[in-house]
């Protein structure tokens, strides 16, 4: 299949037909992910791709709203669906020119701090709805003293675990996972993602000079795991890769981490192993895609694509600007009415996005939107930090 850069559709058209769905909708949830705090990073991204006024009073209107419901939020403090995505959200906004009232700050720092060190010990510990992600508010939010304190505390949980055995993942729910255990595939690739993002949080971590002579020796164990692991010449590899290529928890996240870890630690076997594992996702991808049903961008084809778009903006690999596109146009095909020949009246279906998700949040349209706004633009990249794609 021949693919071109502007085969098939206008990315100004599909961002218009997008926020017009989401205008359509009324959300009363404030999260990063499944709320409110996504959608006002969408139009913030709208606003600096049109120009628009009428999109950054929206992002406007939506962070009044968000931080006047931000008292009764005090349940979850995830970076997905609590308070650590929508803190996340808000200074992501602020840093970048929105006015927003400070007042908020104080009152999320004390409450995140305080829960964030309760669930160091909590035995969730992804980055999504596990304890990772409140890491990464720790980095970025609290004052130099708390963040370091809070961050050592943090790597003595993880090194004891780690030090129960030295060939396995470091949490003790993982020891018994590998890739010759009884136990079946699907735990044993959420075992790797697990191990994947703890490697890339503290990869972030480490940029921010944080922790510099505990971190590394932690990355390299956990990257000398996911070597073993994934090995792309035994059934094992291909089986991974072929599975579940998705952004949330797939080996293309995995891949990643490996990228980023390799940029940050000057490893250049790890960037190899990174396009090692890419490349032969490329070569399955005519057999993965029949797998995908979903366009979104944590567990869908947008998420995919948004991914191969970053690897070529890193090495300038054409191949994968190829994937981008291919994986693009197949997010088109499964939420566009193609029935409609005449491009002025074809409409966005929406019908393949994942009904468990609300439509028009980042876990449904918004994200697909935001793959399509940080396409030519790698300056957009910036939001995608709170995917740890950054």
């Amino acid at each position: 299949m021949t693919i071109k850069e502007n085969d098939e559709w206008n990315s100004d058209k599909i961002l218009e037909d997008i926020e017009s769905k989401i205008s359509q909708h009324v959300v009363d949830d404030i999260s990063l992910f499944y709320g409110k705090s996504g959608i006002c990073i969408f139009y913030f991204e709208m606003f600096r791709h049109f120009g628009t006024p009428a999109y950054l009073g929206k992002c406007e209107k939506l962070i009044d709203e968000i931080v006047g419901a931000l008292k009764d939020r005090k349940t979850d403090y995830t970076i997905s669906r609590g308070l650590a995505g929508t803190a996340w959200a808000l200074d992501f906004l602020s840093s970048r020119g929105v006015e927003i009232d400070t007042q908020y700050k104080a009152d999320i720092d004390a409450l995140l701090y305080i829960n964030s060190l309760r669930a160091l010990m909590n035995r969730s510990v992804g980055y999504f709805d596990g304890s990772l992600g409140t890491v990464l508010y720790a980095a970025n939010r609290l004052p130099d003293d708390k963040a370091t304190g809070f961050l050592y505390q943090y790597v003595a949980v993880i090194k004891s675990k780690m030090n129960q055995n030295l060939n396995l993942p470091p949490w003790d729910y993982f020891d018994s996972i590998s890739k010759d255990s009884s136990h079946s595939y699907p735990t044993t690739l959420e075992s790797s993602v697990g191990v994947s993002d703890l490697a890339n949080i503290l990869t972030t971590v480490f940029k921010r000079d944080f922790l510099k002579n505990e971190i590394p020796s932690l990355v390299d164990r956990a990257l000398t795991w996911l070597t073993s692991v994934h090995a792309t010449d035994d059934a094992y590899g291909q089986k991974a890769i072929h599975a579940n290529p998705v952004l949330h928890s797939g080996i293309l996240r995995i891949a990643w981490t490996f990228w980023k870890a390799g940029v940050v630690f000057k490893q250049a076997s790890w960037k190899s192993r990174a396009l090692l594992l890419v490349d032969t996702l490329v070569q399955l991808s005519n057999k993965t895609e029949k797998s995908m049903l979903d366009a979104s961008l944590l567990t869908g084809t947008s998420g995919i694509a948004h991914l191969f778009n970053r690897f070529y903006h890193e090495t300038g690999d054409d191949r994968y600007l190829f994937q981008y596109l291919y994986w693009s146009k197949i997010t088109l095909d499964k939420v566009f009415d193609n029935k409609r020949q005449d491009e002025k009246q074809s409409r966005l279906s929406f019908n393949k996005i994942d009904v468990e998700k609300p439509i028009e949040t980042m876990a449904g349209i918004a994200g697909f939107g935001m793959t399509i706004l940080s396409k030519n633009n790698i300056t957009r990249f910036d939001w995608d930090e709170c995917l740890l794609i950054t």
